[in-house]
């Protein structure tokens, strides 16, 4: 939510392997996407993955526990910002250019067509997570006061 925040890695110790990073730089994007959600202050029922990251299962199921909600990967997730934006501008040509298109209609549309894989939270891991976020929170104003 902050354009000029800059990421950090903090405690890595000379047994900290490239591994270890990549999976801390997922921790921290999935911390931010919670933190994002949090600001908008609705319960999250479900999420929807689509693109690269889709092809990740060790982030998708990160990101399930971490937001805890399910997270729904669709089938050729990779094409859906496509075939979403296809669909809008046929919904759009549909109700004529001088009045908004069904967004109700295209929303029905979507969800009939919601077919791919569930990671679901994982509780023991909720709880590692949640640890993790409060501690992203508390680092957070301080990074921001290092620009």
């Amino acid at each position: 939510m902050n354009p000029s925040i800059r990421g950090a890695y903090i405690g890595i110790s000379s047994e900290t392997e490239a591994c270890d990073l990549a999976r801390a730089a997922l921790e921290g994007v999935s911390y931010s996407i919670r933190q994002g959600l949090d600001l908008l202050g609705t319960p999250i029922e479900r999420v929807t993955l689509i693109g690269g990251g889709t092809r990740e299962s060790q982030w998708c199921q990160m990101l399930a526990d971490i937001l805890d909600a399910p997270v729904q990967v669709l089938d050729d997730a990779h094409l859906m910002p496509a075939v979403a934006l296809a669909e809008l501008v046929s919904v759009g040509k549909q109700t004529g250019s001088s009045s908004r298109p069904d967004l109700q209609a295209l929303e029905k549309l979507v969800e009939a067509n919601l077919v791919g894989r569930v990671y679901s939270p994982d509780d023991a891991n909720r709880h590692v997570y949640d640890a993790g976020y409060n501690r992203f929170r508390r680092l957070y104003p301080a990074l921001d006061s290092l620009r």
